[in-house]
């Protein structure tokens, strides 16, 4: 059993498992496997949506804070225009509004606060908030 094991230790397959090994456990102590990465590029995509979370709802706090009366004849599409004309305010000051307004009026990102389900979501929560 001695010699088989002692063979095997010395074959080629064996020495080139041994050395990945050897390479990925350098590669975990770094942070440098497939799995860190994608976990990194998560959390900055996570990061960026907070950051787009937290400027939109500042909008609609502020846009909610006026006191000027809305009427009914204000069509869906001109509040968001007027939201958007806001959030172009904003961007002058910060990269990622920036981005992300141009994102959103290119169309090129699916999912953003207009969605029906983000918006109804955003103003439960400043419902609840506000009931405090």
């Amino acid at each position: 059993m001695h010699e088989q094991l002692s063979a095997h230790e010395k074959s080629s397959n064996h020495m080139t498992a041994y050395q990945l090994c050897v390479e990925f456990s350098k590669k975990i102590k770094q942070g440098r496997t497939v799995n860190s990465e994608n976990q990194k590029k998560t959390q900055m995509k996570d990061g960026h949506w907070r950051e787009v979370l937290k400027r939109s709802v500042n909008v609609v706090e502020f846009l909610a804070s006026q006191t000027k009366k809305r009427t009914e004849r204000n069509t869906v599409r001109q509040k968001e225009t007027e939201f958007l004309k806001l959030l172009a305010i904003i961007r002058k000051f910060s990269v990622v509004s920036t981005d992300h307004l141009i994102r959103a009026t290119s169309n090129e990102s699916h999912i953003h606060y207009r969605e029906k389900t983000m918006k109804k979501e955003i103003i439960e929560l400043l419902g609840s908030k506000i009931e405090e």
